[in-house]
């Protein structure tokens, strides 16, 4: 039996090995925020003169990587699939937790946390994409989303143990998060090889067998006894990646091409509009910011904790939503609250911390986790959904790697200087954000067209394309012969090809 036919009849199943997959990187994200907060870390790499300079460059450098490997994983995804790519991300992640666990100087920390930035970007570029391809039509937004609860988890559970660490008094302290992180991503790359292959993919490869037993698996329920959805799927699937096989490919294409040049610039906007909400900011500083409104170094730790569950109670309630609200409305809305609450921090960062008001602060806390929950309730799943749906297969991991890119350039003009900003102009942080957040957010709300409820294959319409089949008009009495003119129709082209 060829690999790909994996024994699970559900999508969820096989999307929730992806979306585990993809924790890799928030867990890999999120280290070292829970680093910044250890003393014996502090002791090591920060000291007092320098170490907003330092936390800025220890995560803008991982940016860095992660803006080059969101690039490094399309030319191995196109060539080997998306498994072997997400593999490939966690090995890489892996090798250079080890290597940051075993730093003894900055210099070293900083090559590694890079090494860990271009593999942690690998697995989250992949995924959306990855997912995307495995969902059927009417499920496509929870199942994406599922790759936000996958990363909201790896930030969760890198919290959790800097946390429980935060007991241990040795030296070795601050090391054992990322030794954690290096045997986690281990066993991700293992699971990799029973994840079934895109069947998208495979049809680009002329596995057609392989893509329409994927299909069948996790396209099909239990009263569907004739397979009609998996196979009127593989019919749509073929016939458009027939045609796309004779465009050209590559950005320079992308920008020549107005429908093309259309998804990449709302492409552009959909991730600038998410990174000015602030939520890395926050994601990364998070136990600094609960510093600064009064807390010791570990209920700074353990409100982080508590702050990663809001924000992963929020990634699940608005994936369930995704589908049946709409994903612009849903980016649009969460560009709005989240600039409602950073406002309301700004308000709580001028006036009560300076007067040590206890009330004001336990405002300031109850809006951090509000800020948390909005983003993601109304933000991520949807960013990640609409992002990597808009794209035709053939460009789909270009487009991907121009979404990803995006997040990670606009994560690092963020939160790179975010540290440096908040110490020397504070709470006006917060209004530079608020001020690109809700103009970005309106400008989504304007130009972005709905996606929700369309196949893959049918979204070109929206951006002045036509589908070669549309599902709605198929026949679905006639499938199988449609099927078989179909892998006829290719056979003969590919004979003209020879």
């Amino acid at each position: 039996m060829s690999r790909c036919k994996a024994d699970v009849d559900d999508p969820t199943k096989v999307v929730l090995g992806i979306a585990l997959a993809t924790s890799i990187y928030g867990y890999a994200s999120n280290v070292m925020a829970g680093s910044f907060a250890q003393p014996t870390f502090i002791a090591k790499f920060l000291p007092a003169d320098k170490a907003a300079a330092y936390q800025g460059a220890l995560v803008g450098i991982y940016y860095g990587g992660a803006f080059i490997g969101s690039f490094l994983q399309q030319p191995i995804s196109d060539r080997y699939g998306r498994r072997v790519a997400m593999g490939m991300g966690s090995l890489i992640v892996c090798i250079s937790g080890a290597l940051c666990a075993a730093s003894y100087h900055l210099p070293m920390l900083l090559v590694f946390r890079f090494m860990t930035g271009i593999g942690g970007a690998m697995v989250l570029t992949v995924s959306p994409q990855f997912i995307g391809e495995l969902s059927p039509p009417h499920s496509r937004g929870w199942l994406v989303s599922l790759n936000v609860v996958g990363q909201d988890l790896g930030y969760v559970t890198s919290a959790a143990t800097a946390f429980g660490f935060s007991w241990v008094t040795e030296l070795v302290q601050w090391r054992l998060n990322f030794i954690l992180m290096s045997i986690f991503a281990l066993f991700i790359t293992g699971l990799m090889y029973f994840i079934p292959e895109s069947p998208r993919w495979l049809v680009q490869k002329e596995r057609y067998e392989d893509a329409l037993a994927v299909l069948k698996r996790v396209h099909s329920h239990s009263s569907d006894v004739h397979f009609t959805l998996a196979k009127a799927e593989m019919i749509q699937i073929r016939e458009q990646v027939s045609l796309e096989n004779k465009l050209p490919r590559g950005y320079l294409h992308i920008w020549r091409t107005p429908a093309l040049r259309r998804r990449a610039l709302s492409t552009v906007l959909v991730w600038i509009t998410a990174m000015s909400t602030g939520i890395l900011v926050l994601a990364n500083y998070i136990p600094i910011l609960f510093g600064g409104l009064g807390y010791g170094f570990r209920l700074q730790l353990g409100l982080s904790v508590a702050w990663l569950g809001a924000v992963l109670f929020g990634a699940i309630s608005g994936g369930i939503v995704a589908d049946s609200v709409g994903r612009v409305r849903l980016m649009a809305g969460g560009a709005y609250t989240c600039a409602f609450c950073l406002a309301m921090e700004a308000v709580v960062a001028a006036k009560w911390i300076p007067a040590n008001d206890i009330a004001g602060l336990r405002t300031g806390v109850a809006f951090f986790f509000l800020f948390g929950f909005f983003y993601n309730f109304w933000m991520d799943p949807s960013c990640f959904v609409y992002t990597s749906e808009i794209w035709p297969s053939h460009l789909r991991t270009e487009g991907v790697s121009l979404a990803m890119a995006t997040y990670f350039g606009a994560t690092i003009a963020w939160a790179s200087p975010a540290s440096t900003g908040f110490q020397n102009i504070g709470y006006k942080y917060y209004l530079i954000l608020i001020s690109v957040g809700v103009v970005c957010g309106t400008l989504c709300l304007l130009v972005l067209p709905e996606t929700k409820g369309l196949s893959l294959e049918e979204i070109g319409e929206l951006f002045g394309e036509e589908p070669v089949v549309r599902l709605r008009d198929m026949d679905v009495d006639n499938l199988d012969s449609t099927l078989a003119k179909t892998e006829q129709t290719q056979v003969v082209h590919a004979e003209h090809k020879v």
